[in-house]
């Protein structure tokens, strides 16, 4: 799936509200990597030709959706690697 390409369904669901396009990036590819399909939508403001981005008077950047029958994979696949985030050491 395209980087930010609409879903051709409606049938998809925020697993994640993320604060900047980095993390959104970050979480899409670990959840790519687990075979998840993954949609990226960004809270744009539609303001100023596109120059003011984000959500006004809200600190999420946009949100990770992914496809209703994915849900419970991808929940177990984030919840994993957020807790290797918490047990990692350098």
């Amino acid at each position: 799936m395209s980087f930010f390409a609409k879903p051709e369904s409606d049938n998809w669901h925020a697993i994640e509200s993320v604060p900047n396009e980095v993390a959104g990036n970050i979480i899409k590819s670990v959840l790519e990597e687990a075979g998840i399909a993954v949609y990226l939508r960004p809270h744009d403001t539609p303001a100023y030709g596109g120059a003011l981005k984000g959500n006004a008077g809200k600190s999420e950047w946009g949100d990770v959706l992914v496809p209703a029958d994915s849900l419970p994979q991808a929940r177990e696949c984030l919840k994993t690697y957020f807790d290797s985030l918490e047990t990692w050491q350098p």
